[in-house]
This record gives structure tokens, sequence and C-alpha cells, in this order.
């Protein structure tokens, strides 16, 4: 018992130690899931999300600032099976309206009062996702005999700088740049006995390049 709650132990600390870290971001991305489904499935999926903060992630800016975001997503996705694993690639497109008050700027001394509202389409993100553990490959009659434990995925993702952008303007539904993703998300069954509440992590990397 105590060694199938170790890697949930585990997790648990280093979620508590990162409380502690300095100069740490946190920004809120959405409702997200990892969890298994039967291959040869197509989706097609919208949400609808409202934000409130003072930081834009994906843009550096400097200062304090009310930030409200209204975000429309669409996003399309089909699982197949790459040999014995199951694999899925999608397609995220949205429309934000950005809305600021406060002092931006992107330097120190050059923060400005803001008031602005800006809307556009985001940048499209790309996303291929692979079963690496306790992920393979089913279809919806063997998933629904299959029993659902510990599951580990590779997820690679791209986001193409396809968004409403204007080097005029400090809020952009766009941002001008690419970037690439990897994400490692995991699935921990919590009730292993009915399989009916589990844990999701996702560790995740982002790289971004120079906004020209």
């Amino acid at each position: 018992m105590f060694r199938r709650c170790m890697p949930v132990h585990r997790c648990a600390v280093l979620l508590f130690l990162s409380c502690f870290a300095s100069g740490a971001l946190a920004q809120g991305v959405g409702p997200q899931t990892s969890f298994l489904t039967p291959v040869g499935l197509h989706s097609l999926t919208t949400v609808s999300m409202q934000s409130d903060s003072n930081f834009r992630f994906g843009q550096t800016l400097i200062g304090q600032a009310d930030i409200e975001t209204s975000s429309w997503l669409l996003n399309y996705a089909y699982r197949f099976a790459a040999g014995e694993r199951f694999a899925q690639l999608s397609v995220l497109a949205g429309y934000q309206d950005i809305g600021a008050s406060g002092d931006l700027g992107l330097e120190p001394d050059q923060l400005v009062p803001v008031a602005v509202g800006r809307a556009g389409v985001t940048d499209p993100l790309l996303t291929f996702r692979l079963g690496l553990l306790g992920a393979p490959a089913l279809s919806p009659a063997e998933w629904l005999l299959a029993e659902k434990g510990f599951q580990l995925y590779l997820e690679v993702g791209a986001r193409l700088p396809w968004g409403d952008y204007s080097s005029e303007r400090l809020l952009n539904p766009g941002f001008n740049r690419h970037s690439l993703s990897l994400a490692l998300p995991m699935v921990i069954p919590i009730d292993r006995a009915r399989q009916k509440t589990f844990l999701e992590i996702r560790p995740e990397t982002v790289w971004f390049s120079d906004n020209n």
C-alpha cells in the first residue's frame, strides 16, 4: 500500500516546495484532461473562460494592472493508434477580448497609465500526445472493460504566431512569436478499487522565440 502511494506523496512534496520558490509566476490555463480515451474517435469541443489577473501569460509586461480576459476556444482532436500506444493530434483556436487598467510597460522606467481593450483571434496551438505508460490503444469496447490505472504521456505542442498583433499596442490576443512546449501529463488513480477518482499532474516547459 505504501509503495503504491509513494508517487503521490512525492508529487505533493514537490508542489509544497514550489510554493517557496522566489520569482515565480503563475497563470491558469483553463480546464484540461489527459485521461485515456478510445482510439478512432474525433471530437470538437468549445470552452468559454473568464480570468482576472495582473499577469498576461506569453507577454513580458512590468507593473501593476487589472487585466480581464474573456476567451472562447474551439478544439478539434483525433485519437488514433501509434503501434500499440494511444496517440492524439489536436488543434486549438480561439478568440479573446482583453481589457486592462493600471500602470504597465516593457521596462521599469517606462510605466504608463493604461485603460485599453483589445479583441481578436489568438495564436493557434498544435498538439501531439503519445501514451508512454498505462495508455494502450483501445477500441471503445476494449476501453469499457480495461482497468484504468496510472497513465503517463509525452506531449509536444507548437504555437504559431498567426493571431491578431500590433507592435503599437501594449496588449494583444496574439504574441507574434513561436513557442514550443514539452509536457509529461500524468493520471494517478486515487481509489484504485472503484476507478472513479483520479489526480492529474502536468509538468510542462514552454520555450518562446523572440518577438521581433
